[in-house]
């Protein structure tokens, strides 16, 4: 559902445009990513909760699997995050050289 919300409201043009529309495109990037953030954090707390209250209700395992999944779940959203992160700022970084080539 995000994927589409982007390529419908963020659609990616081939001609090369200005830098500062270059700089309002990541702007924009920025602020889905920071969007999708919460899904990507949301998403699978609530998947492990709802999987631990089955486990548990059903005798299949203890509060344990509650605390751990939840721990592993916040781990791999941060390594996702990360990536992104890195991503986006390597993108940031290279709009500012060509920016700043084409200011001199």
């Amino acid at each position: 559902m995000i994927c589409f919300a982007r390529t419908f409201f963020m659609p990616n043009n081939s001609k090369k445009a200005t830098s500062n529309s270059d700089r309002e495109h990541l702007r924009s990037k920025a602020f889905w990513i920071a969007f999708e953030m919460v899904f990507i954090f949301g998403i699978p707390a609530a998947l492990v909760v709802l999987l631990s209250q089955w486990l548990i209700t059903n005798d299949v395992a203890g509060d344990w699997i509650l605390y751990a999944g939840l721990f592993l779940a916040f781990t791999v959203s941060w390594i996702i995050v990360l990536l992104r992160v890195k991503r986006l700022s390597a993108e940031f970084k290279q709009v500012e050289e060509d920016h700043k080539s084409t200011k001199s």
